[in-house]
């Protein structure tokens, strides 16, 4: 019995070492993170370190084009949307302050519209 347990035991450190070892040299490939995935956390970390972003940097942190922020910055320089995108022009630059944007998108900048 004492055999059967010393021969379990030696088969499963051989297995650790081996797992062991791969891991140090890296997962598969089917395992490894993809170059765009880890683009973008290096995009987000830097916008995080930021208070003041783009309106490229804006775009993505609100999953959209910046087409459409452009449009959404239009609107409420015309004062035709009731929940303007709060953004700073500093003399023809547009910035976002980061933590305004996400409060507005999370839609806590303005008061609950009746009927929503």
């Amino acid at each position: 019995m004492d055999a059967l347990v010393q021969e379990i035991e030696a088969i499963a450190a051989r297995v650790f070492d081996r797992k062991f070892a791969e891991a140090r040299q890296g997962p598969d490939k089917a395992l490894r993170t993809p170059p765009e995935a880890l683009a973008l956390r290096d995009k987000l970390a830097r916008i995080s370190a930021k208070d003041y972003i783009s309106i490229g940097e804006a775009a993505l942190l609100l999953s959209c084009s910046d087409g459409h922020v452009r449009n959404l910055i239009s609107k409420a320089r015309k004062r035709q949307t009731k929940r303007p995108i709060p953004f700073t022009d500093l003399e023809g630059v547009t910035v976002f302050n980061r933590l305004a944007l996400l409060a507005w998108a999370d839609g806590r900048q303005h008061e609950p519209r009746s009927g929503s």
